[in-house]
């Protein structure tokens, strides 16, 4: 599976449900917590009535970093709570938000 340029991947033959335990578990071995998690399979049935894979974003935020990060400059909020997807493929995704913002700028 491909995957855009301003994203970061990682693809593995193991099942999604131990690659998203795995993800959470790196994740707090990091400091970082879930605060939000979409659930893009269901949202899209329960919304749209589409049967889709299984496909899961976690937004990861890390406190004291948000912190001192918000007490730097206040817009960074933006860019605190950072999204992953896990989806049925066991691919595990992140965005790279320079490359995204500059992708979008020169489109």
């Amino acid at each position: 599976m491909g995957t855009v340029d301003y994203s970061l991947a990682i693809e593995t033959d193991r099942d999604f449900d131990d690659v998203v335990a795995a993800t959470r578990a790196a994740l707090a071995d990091e400091g970082f917590g879930v605060l939000t998690e979409i659930d893009v399979k269901a949202t899209m049935k329960a919304k749209l009535g589409v049967d889709r894979d299984e496909y899961l974003i976690l937004g990861a935020c890390n406190p004291p970093l948000a912190h001192e990060a918000l007490q730097a400059e206040r817009e960074t909020i933006m860019l605190v709570v950072g999204p992953l997807s896990a989806q049925r493929e066991a691919l595990i995704e992140q965005i790279r938000p320079l490359e995204a913002e500059q992708r979008a700028i020169d489109e």
